[in-house]
């Protein structure tokens, strides 16, 4: 904003432009953050090492011995569950996921998804090999054969499905190629000519579950969870036997040696000896320069890639978010965003600077799960823990500091801040706590329950009162000097989060739906009465410029209160995580970042970013100013929505008085102004774009 100080006359061309009809569309761009540090598959080109991870596609650089790359769904792969990989002889990698195929060539650094291969669990791939041209597809569903006809493009690939035999379940858990292919799924082999006509079955050959294979001199040998077995032409015959019944992931062999991935480590034989040489979660073996080994660990996170060379182990891990569950992600007046863990990772919090890369801070109170931040930049941390409370995060500093209650009181079911940077809290002593730099006050609220479990939200309309998320629905309070709080139960559903949308309307997030409060009534939107994606709403927010954003079980909807319009976000038509499992509380929290242009979903598998952007009309249409009367004691600041890009505003006073000049913001077609020192009255807002003039009028209440 330009304030000027000569006065000038509004000239005789101020009047009413013509109105043109618009229509704006989304301009949007979608980032991923996940954990990927647990490896489930390894293979290596002579430059690279790739990784399936549970958070993507990584790949790894062998000269720079760094993570170069990370790939995820917004990059082409069907799901960011990555189970294995495999390289044709056209030297393109085949990436199996939960939700289907994508084919990555090296060379040009690009994703290809591939052809749908029928039902949901016949698109989740668990093994991947190849005979020559053709690629074998294990799915939780049978076996897939694709003849890629040598060409190395997929449209003229043949695909044939096969069910395996009734003896042996359809789920495949390893591929082998010896003679004829090999298929491990539980209880037994199936083997298969290569014509693809006929099955022979082989129950229990060697234990219960074979989850490995590799060919050794012309041999096949196995692996499962009682040992290591050798194929002699006729039935499985022992190699060695495991002192224990162990998880198997991988089997390798090189160097005069096997290799057996186990949930309890890297185990080595040597036809001889057996013993562990690693003790971590193995899931996958290597050999290209060393002794390369991916790990698992946690579902959430893992323990990344191993080498060992002359018997030394280095430690390689992507720079990522400390795991996948993410209950909360916030950002800070500059832009950084922070990510709570809870209940995964017990004090560590991963935050993303402004250049991309993540760092973890450590909290002095455990199990953070929700965060907010204060007009002074430090970054507030509720916590779900006995004698906990609140902790603080000054990132100018480098700073933290504490709060704490003892008992139920520190056990922060719900949490806000107000427009006099209060932070309040509802804790499970069924308190409600407000925290004003230092001085601390305490207050009961008749006929509220305390909060069973974490999530739930205060939020502060523009009049400063208080609306409190609550198991048996909203809890309205006023407080005028933090001595006196007068409060109002209004029953209903529960509610889990709520917003202020630029009317100074309330919204809640219910099981039923999203509901606004009018008149102390509630008007739900469901999936009967409007094109909500979802009745399970988990998180709501609003931005200043009329959009209710509605995050649900299906993904995100935003309504414009001004037009009535809906837009949807979901993993059909945009970059959002896909909620994979159909978990009602897969999305997990919501952030509008105004000032950056950004919003973020927190999920159990990661953060999606969303940076969004209203294209702007291109020619003057019906500007909105709003609120309109701009009543003082009630409104923050008054918005001029619709704006062309190259749109400025002046705005007068009705003798002709020039006050100031806004501009439109960068993300959505319009400019907010916040009179200082007003004196009530008419105001004038003219708006020039493109040689075109419009006169908004409006008024100031003090």
């Amino acid at each position: 904003m330009k304030v000027k100080s000569q006065e000038s006359k509004v000239k005789s061309f101020l009047f009413i432009a013509i109105l043109i009809l618009y229509s704006s569309v989304l301009a949007s761009e979608w980032k991923t953050y996940t954990n990927t540090n647990f490896v489930n598959d390894i293979v290596a080109d002579s430059n690279h090492i790739y990784c399936a991870t549970r958070g993507g596609l990584t790949i790894f650089s062998k000269r720079d011995s760094i993570f170069t790359d990370i790939y995820t769904n917004v990059h082409g792969l069907p799901s960011n569950r990555v189970n294995c990989l495999l390289f044709d002889t056209h030297e393109q990698l085949w990436v199996g996921t939960n939700r289907g195929l994508a084919i990555y060539n090296p060379h040009l650094k690009s994703l290809t998804r591939y052809h749908d291969l029928g039902s949901v669990e016949q698109n989740y791939i668990n093994c991947l090999a190849s005979s020559g041209d053709t690629i074998l597809v294990g799915t939780q569903n049978g076996l897939i054969v694709i003849d890629t006809r040598g060409t190395g493009t997929i449209s003229d690939d043949r695909i044939i499905s096969r069910m395996l035999p009734t003896q042996v379940s359809c789920r495949v858990f390893a591929l082998g190629v010896h003679d004829d292919f090999w298929i491990s799924a539980c209880p037994g082999l199936v083997r298969l000519n290569r014509d693809l006509q006929n099955f022979s079955v082989m129950l229990h050959p060697f234990g219960d579950s074979v989850k490995a294979m590799t060919v050794v001199n012309d041999s096949l040998y196995i692996a499962s969870e009682q040992g290591i077995g050798r194929y002699n032409g006729i039935v499985f015959e022992t190699v060695v036997l495991f002192a224990e019944r162990y998880p198997v992931f991988d089997l390798k062999y090189f160097n005069d040696k096997f290799y057996v991935a186990t949930t309890s480590g890297l185990l080595q034989f040597d036809g001889s000896n057996l013993w562990f040489i690693l003790y971590e979660d193995t899931r996958a073996i290597l050999n290209a320069d060393g002794l390369w080994v991916g790990l698992g660990g946690w579902v959430w996170f893992g323990s990344g890639l191993k080498l060992n060379q002359n018997n030394d182990w280095q430690s390689f891990l992507t720079n990522s978010i400390a795991a996948n569950i993410v209950s909360c992600a916030i950002t800070d007046k500059d832009g950084n965003i922070y990510a709570m863990h809870y209940p995964v990772s017990y004090k560590a919090i991963s935050k993303k600077l402004i250049d991309d890369q993540w760092q973890f801070i450590y909290d002095t109170i455990a199990n953070s799960y929700v965060g907010l931040v204060d007009q002074n930049k430090c970054v507030w941390f509720g916590h779900w823990l006995l004698n906990g409370g609140l902790s603080c995060y000054d990132p100018t500093n480098q700073v933290w500091s504490a709060q704490t209650w003892t008992g139920l009181k520190g056990v922060v079911g719900a949490m806000g801040i107000d427009n006099n940077d209060v932070i309040w809290f509802h804790n499970q002593n069924n308190t409600i706590i407000a925290y004003a730099q230092d001085s601390i006050y305490e207050f009961t609220i008749p006929g509220l329950s305390r909060p069973e479990k974490h999530g739930y939200e205060i939020v502060f309309d523009k009049d400063n009162q208080g609306w409190l998320c609550w198991s048996g629905g909203l809890v309205r309070f006023k407080y005028d000097n933090l001595s006196n709080l007068s409060t109002q139960i209004f029953a209903y559903h529960e509610v889990i989060s709520a917003a202020v949308d630029a009317k100074n309307n309330i919204w809640c997030a219910t099981d039923q739906g999203a509901t606004v409060v009018e008149r102390d009534t509630f008007r739900i939107y469901n999936t009967a009465n409007s094109q909500i994606l979802s009745n399970r709403i988990n998180r709501i927010k609003a931005d200043d410029w009329g959009g209710v954003w509605i995050l649900s079980s299906q993904g995100l909807s935003r309504y414009d209160i001004f037009t009535k319009q809906w837009g949807h976000y979901t993993a059909n038509n945009s970059g959002i995580i896909a909620n994979e499992d159909n978990d009602d509380k897969f999305y997990q929290w919501l952030f509008i970042d105004q000032a950056n242009g950004f919003l973020l979903v927190a999920t159990k598998e990661g953060i999606s970013q969303f940076h969004y952007r209203i294209t702007p009309p291109s020619v003057l249409s019906q500007i909105r100013a709003y609120p309109n009367p701009f009543i003082k004691s009630q409104h923050s600041a008054i918005t001029f929505d619709s704006l062309p890009a190259d749109a400025k505003i002046s705005i007068y006073n009705l003798v002709g008085e020039l006050i100031c000049e806004l501009t439109p913001n960068t993300n959505f077609p319009g400019a907010r102004w916040t009179p200082s020192n007003m004196p009530s009255g008419v105001y004038l807002a003219l708006i020039v774009a493109d040689g075109k003039r419009q006169v908004v009028k409006f008024a100031i209440i003090n």
